[in-house]
């Protein structure tokens, strides 16, 4: 095994591309990998090889469609079909991306596998933990990964800004990056391509109290705390939760939205359960909300998350991720609000 040998998860955008830059630099031995979802993947391929090239830095390309569909895209359309709100990137780390990567690694007998997320490794107490990018944290996409894997991963953007980043890159002469995006397989409206798997079908939307008020037309155009399409009444009306068992969608007032208390399940922890007993962490319900402070009891593979404060449209599908300070301890997805 080359003890100086990384193997680098890229995209075809500016970050993965440094990320190969800066390890190089750093005296390691590069060996680039791009995973391909679909025949769409060329120019993203072509455009990385030609610069991996300049760097001296070979790009291997692997078939990752068929286990991306089953693992992704099924995951994707049945969490609408069943009334959630799915976060693919998740689920895609988790299921494919960092597998297919280190199965690389052992592949060409390297120790270390790294990406271009702005996220950080730490050790504590003889442990590895992922901790938040200074800048433009991802760390939430991240919740997921298999606890064994941190002690042999590099997020080398960790204590920079993308900002700088993509200055650093841009003055080198490097241009023409393919960026990518949260939904990578949808390149249109997500809605069209859901219609592709089961078609939309017309229900009825109630009030709290049981009346119909409107109707919608499919519960995959919906997610909790949208108002846009919601049209019941001549007052603003908001999706307050989906039945899919009904095929209907429960409408209200917009402070109708808040609560605190959630069943969160499948939880993959890089700590101890007993961690959590009698005390405090960060809760982060979407990549883009501010984390809050509250309590997890933990039983079996799931847990009870009541937040200090009430937060708006917490939804189902969605993964809640738990943070002490700025180290990630774990995460599960949203399965239904307890009050």
């Amino acid at each position: 095994m080359n003890s100086r040998k990384v193997i680098v998860g890229v995209s075809g955008g500016i970050d993965s591309f440094y990320t190969c830059l800066l390890l190089k630099e750093w005296g390691l031995y590069v060996k680039a990998v791009m995973l391909k979802f679909s025949s769409k993947d060329e120019k993203r391929e072509r455009l990385m090889r030609e610069k991996l090239h300049k760097l001296n830095i070979e790009l291997v390309v692997r078939d990752a469609s068929s286990i991306f569909q089953e693992k992704v895209v099924k995951y994707f359309v049945e969490s609408y079909k069943k009334g959630f709100t799915p976060n693919p990137c998740i689920v895609c780390n988790s299921k494919v991306k960092f597998p297919l990567l280190f199965e690389e690694a052992r592949r060409e007998e390297a120790p270390f596998v790294a990406t271009g997320h702005y996220a950080s490794i730490c050790r504590k107490n003889n442990a590895f933990f992922i901790k938040r990018g200074k800048d433009r944290d991802q760390s939430y996409f991240l919740c997921n990964l298999d606890k064994d894997m941190l002690k042999y991963l590099v997020f080398p953007l960790g204590n920079y800004r993308k900002k700088w980043v993509r200055e650093q890159v841009l003055d080198l002469g490097f241009h023409d990056f393919v960026e990518s995006k949260d939904l990578c397989f949808v390149y249109k409206d997500y809605r069209t391509f859901i219609e592709k798997f089961f078609p939309s079908k017309r229900g009825e939307m109630l009030d709290t109290e049981g009346n119909v008020v409107g109707h919608h037309e499919g519960i995959s155009h919906y997610t909790i705390g949208q108002r846009k399409g919601v049209k019941a009444g001549n007052t603003p009306k908001y999706v307050l939760k989906i039945d899919a068992k009904e095929n209907r969608i429960i409408v209200g007032k917009e402070e109708e939205l808040f609560s605190s208390a959630f069943i969160v399940k499948d939880c993959n922890f890089f700590v101890e359960k007993g961690f959590f007993k009698d005390r405090e962490i960060w809760c982060q319900i979407r990549f883009k909300t501010k984390p809050k402070k509250a309590t997890i009891v933990t039983r079996d593979n799931e847990c009870v998350v009541r937040l200090r404060e009430k937060e708006r449209a917490i939804t189902p599908g969605q993964f809640a991720v738990f943070y002490i300070d700025d180290t990630l301890l774990g995460g599960g997805w949203i399965y239904r609000i307890t009050e």
